[in-house]
């Protein structure tokens, strides 16, 4: 596809003309039009023929208000006779009675007459569904197949070897990933943008202004922003082991994500920070300035105006629902973005630098408490989120921070050239080196968050609550810096799968010990004190003795330690052995 504008775009973006014109054949322009139009008809026929004048309109409907008043009074003395049937033992009595409840149905059931219809309200009803599918149509075919072609993009590019040679052009990262992010789902777009007049007009049938719909939109931008930029993430940093997988994977995960996300309902705690991962949060308030109720069309977000962030009211109105909104995905789109850049210049390094890693952690854990503070008090009920957060945090540190074999090989043979002064600048090195081990970053990552979670029990939480509280913090330290442990001593196997390994056995530590637990216990009650040697330990706190604590903690040590003594083993053997393959290749002739 040859179009003059796209010569001044290749100015600006190469990359996305070299995508939009890979994909902007006559066909496909063709099939995306009549999917998009046929899609579109498909809707306005599918509630058209409720219409009053091709079905019957009862008299309990709200389209016949000025019946509504006698359906009511039918229904009341329908009710009555029923009452007196109860005591009436007499044959006649009750077969007159009887007969008036057969005459009080049918007065019930009758049709309302057709010039008593409500019409404008029922077209009003009738713009606002066809409103709220098109957006929500809309949002899960964004996100889902857009999301589905980046990765699947990065994995081709990958496998036929075309991302390295992209890589070598003089254009910047951030160019051809912003060329990707807008040029491969460029055919979706098209399909959305060809909905969007049908939208604004259903929107002004159904008297929601443009502004909110636009409101709407912006929101919508976002969130693909967000969504698009960890696809690409997701089709970068696993190319080399998903085998092809990682887009169905991927888009898969997503849509269950979205779909958790669409009916989740407030619940006051950490997971209200899911509703915000949707854009349809924001459909009930356009709804309601209508002034009819959101409660009977998809995904409405139940109780979406009782959510507090930092004991501030969000949900009261739609503005500030839609400002937290907006933060929340620029602050995480944000740091997607900074290991974007990073693996795409480096794809050798660690995804993230050490000290970007720090400032990530602050941000979430502030991010996830202001949904926990309000009731941060319960051990099990209301805080179990926020460490449920920071495991899936913790998680991706490990493997975003965590060097690879030959990466930790090169810096311990750097370290053992300097011969005796190799200590010198270990512990700055260990705190924000790219390529020394990732341990003690993760312990930093861990305190910082476990700072923040011990300040907000110094100030909020009750006296009787505190010491469970803050025996939570030190388990899930401690178990966290366990799999960081076992992930990294994972990384430096000479298996080309080891990657593939250290993700398999960390979330086999997260997931075996719980469900060995659940099925033990689940016959008998007192399973919550097994959960100290879990993943889930916070659980346990409130039920598990002193000793079995101790003991949780002195074995998790334990295994730290040893998984750290093998891992100096290996990198001292490493670089023993880097340093003799160099020296031999400098003796021989």
């Amino acid at each position: 596809m040859n179009l003059p504008i796209l010569n001044q775009f290749s100015e600006w973006n190469p990359q996305l003309v070299r995508e939009i014109k890979g994909r902007f054949r006559l066909r496909n322009i063709l099939m995306v039009i009549g999917i998009s139009i046929l899609s579109q008809v498909i809707l306005f026929f599918s509630t058209f023929d409720k219409f009053p004048g091709i079905n019957k309109i009862k008299l309990s409907s709200p389209y016949c208000p000025s019946q509504n008043q006698g359906f009511q009074a039918y229904e009341k003395q329908y009710w009555q006779i029923q009452d007196k049937l109860v005591n009436i033992t007499d044959a006649t009595k009750r077969s007159v009675l009887e007969q008036q409840l057969k005459t009080l149905e049918k007065l019930k059931n009758s049709d309302c007459p057709h010039n008593l219809i409500d019409f404008n309200h029922w077209f009003t009803d009738y713009w606002t569904n066809i409103f709220i599918w098109i957006s929500v149509l809309a949002v899960f075919s964004l996100i889902v197949l857009g999301t589905y072609m980046l990765i699947n993009d990065l994995a081709t590019e990958e496998r036929r070897g075309t991302l390295n040679f992209i890589r070598l052009s003089p254009q910047s990262a951030q160019t051809i990933l912003i060329g990707k992010l807008l040029g491969v789902p460029s055919l979706v777009y098209l399909g959305i943008l060809l909905t969007i007049p049908y939208q604004l007009w259903a929107g002004i049938s159904a008297n929601i202004s443009p502004l909110e719909t636009l409101s709407f939109y912006g929101l919508t931008v976002a969130s693909c922003a967000f969504f698009y930029s960890l696809a690409l993430l997701v089709g970068l940093t696993t190319s080399s082991w998903l085998h092809g997988l990682q887009s169905w994977v991927g888009s898969s995960f997503i849509l269950m994500f979205i779909w958790i996300a669409n009916n989740k309902v407030i619940t006051h705690d950490g997971w209200d920070w899911l509703n915000l991962f949707s854009p349809t949060c924001l459909l009930r308030y356009l709804i309601n300035r209508t002034g009819e109720s959101y409660l009977n069309y998809p995904f409405s977000h139940a109780n979406i105006q009782q959510l507090e962030w930092f004991g501030l009211g969000i949900g009261e109105n739609g503005v500030s629902l839609w400002g937290l909104a907006l933060l929340n995905y620029a602050v995480l789109t944000y740091w997607i973005w900074q290991a974007l850049k990073r693996n795409y210049n480096h794809p050798n390094l660690p995804a993230l630098s050490k000290k970007q890693s720090y400032l990530l952690t602050i941000s979430f854990t502030l991010l996830a408490l202001g949904f926990t503070s309000a009731d941060f008090e319960s051990v099990y009920n209301d805080s179990s989120s926020i460490f449920i957060a920071n495991i899936f945090l913790i998680l991706g540190l490990i493997f975003a921070l965590s060097p690879q074999r030959q990466t930790l090989q090169d810096w311990v043979r750097y370290r053992r050239e300097r011969k005796q002064y190799w200590w010198i600048n270990l512990g700055n090195d260990l705190v924000w080196g790219d390529k020394s081990p990732a341990i003690v970053a993760i312990l930093i990552n861990l305190l910082i968050a476990s700072t923040i979670w011990i300040v907000t029990i110094s100030l909020i939480v009750k006296p009787s609550e505190k010491n469970q509280m803050l025996l939570a913090v030190g388990l899930h330290l401690s178990f966290m810096l366990l799999c960081a442990s076992i992930g990294q001593l994972m990384l430096m196997m000479k298996t080309p799968k080891r990657t593939l390994w250290a993700a398999g056995i960390v979330s086999a530590l997260l997931v075996i010990p719980p469900f060995i637990i659940v099925l033990l216990f689940s016959s008998h009650g007192g399973s919550d004190a097994a959960y100290v040697w879990s993943a889930l330990s916070f659980i346990s706190v409130s039920s598990a003795t002193t000793s079995s604590i101790l003991m949780s903690l002195m074995g998790q040590g334990l295994i730290i330690i040893l998984c750290n003594v093998q891992l100096t083993r290996l990198l001292k053997k490493a670089g023993e052995s880097e340093l003799k393959a160099l020296a031999t290749g400098i003796k021989a002739p």
